[in-house]
């Protein structure tokens, strides 16, 4: 699950940035912080939440399908 925001938009070839931090661990629940900036500062940025998960179990049901 992604939710972010749009700050402002970034001139035609600047660079993009994007750094996560990891700020909260629950379990198996990650929840991390996104941002994203150009030479200029912060253009966009959000909450980002993922799962730990066993990998021989996620590769059973890879091959299954």
């Amino acid at each position: 699950q992604i939710s972010s925001s749009h700050i402002k938009p970034t001139g035609l070839g600047h660079t993009v940035t994007a750094t996560a931090e990891l700020i909260k661990v629950d379990g198996r629940k990650l929840s991390f912080h996104i941002t994203a900036a150009d030479e200029e500062g912060v253009i966009g940025e959000g909450e980002h939440l993922r799962f730990i998960i066993g990998r021989e179990k996620f590769m059973s049901k890879i091959t299954e399908k």
